[in-house]
């Protein structure tokens, strides 16, 4: 007969709840009929925690844990820097995330804490008092250097920090700073005007499914005959991440021939709409500018240097805090959307700091759609 002894039962318990830890999915798998029906085919004696017991006992025991192996890993460090940067969730939670990222590159970064600022002001004084608490948890005599955006209350923090604690670096992100000159560069008239036309382009093409499709096929078709050299889709642009301006114009010259085909095989007996006359009318008139593309390569060849030092910026060291909100958005979704900040900042550490003796990268975000067809996890304990 099979049976299931108390100690094997709580090691199946936690391994069962590092399933839900390690991958994201919400607490509600754990109470799925067809989970249970598996579970019992594998181990009739064997009946795993319900969503409630890995939402709070489960997840509190795994957390500890996690922060003992942090703290005695951390000890173990010579030399930490510590990286901050803020984020809002979708429920409107304002919150500060701290990084340790190792310049000696003997780990991965390691996420220590998140806290929500709820009505707290986030002057200097404030920031720097959040920091130092920081800086005191991980050992004053090993953080050497403080890395945040370079906002002016920032700026204030730094200069208590470094007249607190004499030595102390306290500096902006590189990124952030590379970013932001971008962003200066794309206001310049002649940029601001091609990086327009080449964002109406790409919208035109992949807000319509069949252009899309048309544009996929005419780019097949010329890269059989030779005539490019890859096949990539044009690329959107996200307001907040400057790179991808340039990573817009890019693609659009990549695709200057498969674009440049507007009265013949793109366009070929395509439904127009009223609505849509106008646009096309503005992407005919930009793909048969030359001065469209002439401007459009002079951006390019002057934004291309820049955002190649972003990429070297952004890599898993660098931009460890920003990776940090990743997860949480992968984890806080609109289905999640009733988890309290604390339990997301528990999930987000065991999900960040799992293993934390290894080598290697941060772990990769999981960027699929949920499985789960329930609502949002409930964190009501009735």
């Amino acid at each position: 007969m099979d049976r299931v002894s108390e100690a094997d039962k709580n090691k199946l318990d936690s391994a069962f709840a590092n399933i839900i830890f390690s991958t994201g999915v919400p607490f509600r798998f754990a109470d799925s009929p067809a989970l249970a029906i598996f579970v019992h085919l594998a181990r009739p004696a064997y009946t795993p925690p319900s969503a409630k017991l890995i939402a709070w006992p489960l997840l509190d025991w795994a957390h500890a844990q996690m922060e003992n192996s942090m703290s005695a890993f951390m000890d173990n460090q010579p030399i930490v820097s510590l990286v901050s940067d803020g984020w809002t969730s979708m429920r409107n939670d304002h919150m500060v995330n701290f990084v340790a990222i190792f310049p000696l590159k003997t780990a991965r970064p390691v996420f220590v804490k998140a806290i929500a600022t709820d009505d707290i002001s986030q002057t200097g004084v404030n920031i720097a008092a959040e920091l130092d608490r920081a800086i005191v948890a991980i050992g004053v005599s090993k953080v050497g250097s403080v890395v945040t955006d370079d906002a002016a209350c920032m700026k204030s923090a730094w200069k208590i920090l470094e007249q607190k604690y004499p030595g102390l670096i306290c500096n902006g992100c590189a990124a952030h700073a590379v970013n932001l000159l971008i962003k200066d560069v794309c206001k310049l008239e002649v940029f601001a005007n091609a990086l327009e036309r080449a964002r109406d382009v790409t919208s035109f093409v992949k807000d319509r499914n069949a252009l899309t499709k048309r544009f996929e096929r005419i780019q097949e078709t010329l890269l059989a005959d030779g005539e490019i050299s890859s096949k990539r889709a044009l690329s959107s642009v996200v307001a907040t991440r400057w790179y991808t301006h340039y990573n817009c114009i890019a693609r659009v010259l990549e695709n200057r021939k498969v674009l440049a085909q507007p009265n013949t095989a793109l366009f070929h007996d395509l439904k127009v709409t009223p609505g849509s006359r106008v646009k096309k009318a503005v992407f005919v008139d930009a793909i048969t500018d030359a001065t469209f593309w002439s401007n459009l390569q002079s951006m390019e060849a002057t934004l291309r240097p820049t955002c190649s030092i972003i990429g070297k910026f952004e890599g898993d060291t660098c931009s460890a805090s920003e990776r940090v909100w990743s997860i949480y958005d992968f984890i806080l979704t609109k289905r999640r959307n009733r988890l309290s900040p604390a339990k997301v900042t528990k999930l987000v550490q065991l999900y960040m700091n799992a293993d934390l003796s290894s080598r290697g990268s941060l772990v990769s975000v999981m960027m699929g759609q949920e499985s789960d067809a329930g609502e949002s996890d409930d964190e009501t304990k009735t």
